[in-house]
């Protein structure tokens, strides 16, 4: 299923839900289930986000704003989760007991939706920030879930009501640790850095395949946008190179290392 149609599935579904979560969770008094919303609510802002990143990523004018989008879209994560630590620090000596049967069946509508549409987005997240972030808040979402009923089953059998502040804080901890790693990969894209999936020797190896080809020096690699990357270099070649196969050489290396742009700077032995 094409990525933008995806998208509005997955927005729609979650967006539905969050009135669910939110609903429910302050008629029964499950700071877990109201946490797990108002972290979903964020999600559909930020797959909203990713979205539009997506989208930012497949026009040459706009491909830089994708990293904006998805540096935005990990960043309110974080933040959103680190809110939720501190609330369900407060709420941890409350007597106040959450309704456990409500949390359990509202958590496992909301497990079916996350694992269901994170699904749709497996085949393409390893080839776009923005994808990957949306797939990483679904399956984080499905786990936040699971969470959820565990802790209304622990609550319905033993009447323990701290679990409940203490399910949130572990769920927010576990999602500021799994969303760090992209937070600060979307900031290095931003920065002009070197994407950390890039190894320059590697680079350097595919260049050097061309046999015409005898020393790749000053070799710098950025990211274009969430889904490719830019290169330039200077290579040293001990016959001119026919404008065929640099085309077929670029081409390649798009294919290895999505170079969306490539610029050499040819000299002759």
């Amino acid at each position: 299923m094409e990525p933008g149609r995806v998208f509005k599935i997955v927005i729609f579904l979650n967006l539905a839900f969050v009135g669910v979560e939110i609903f429910f969770g302050l008629r029964d008094n499950s700071l877990a289930l109201v946490s797990d919303g108002i972290h979903n609510l964020t999600d559909v802002f930020g797959l909203s986000l990713a979205w539009v990143g997506y989208i930012f990523s497949k026009k040459h004018t706009t491909k830089r704003l994708s990293i904006v989008a998805a540096f935005i879209n990990t960043g309110l994560i974080l933040l959103t989760s680190f809110w939720i630590t501190i609330e369900a620090i407060k709420r941890y000596n409350s007597n106040e007991a959450p309704v456990a049967t409500t949390m359990i069946v509202v958590a496992l509508v909301g497990l079916f939706i996350n694992f269901f549409t994170a699904q749709l987005f497996h085949k393409e997240h390893h080839h776009d920030l923005n994808i990957k972030s949306a797939y990483l808040h679904l399956m984080t979402d499905a786990a936040v879930s699971l969470g959820v009923v565990l802790t209304g089953v622990v609550i319905y059998y033993s009447a323990a009501v701290w679990v409940d502040p203490l399910t949130s804080g572990i769920i927010s901890l576990i999602v500021i640790y799994t969303t760090w790693t992209y937070f600060i990969e979307s900031w290095n894209m931003l920065a002009g850095k070197k994407p950390s999936s890039i190894s320059i020797e590697d680079v350097r190896k595919s260049i050097m395949k061309q046999s015409e080809i005898t020393e790749v020096t000053s070799i710098k690699i950025a990211s274009l946008s969430t889904s490719e990357n830019s290169l330039s270099a200077e290579i040293y070649v001990s016959e001119i190179v026919s404008e065929e196969k640099l085309a077929q050489l670029k081409h390649r290396l798009f294919h290895e290392f999505k170079m969306g742009s490539v610029n050499f700077k040819v000299t002759k032995n």
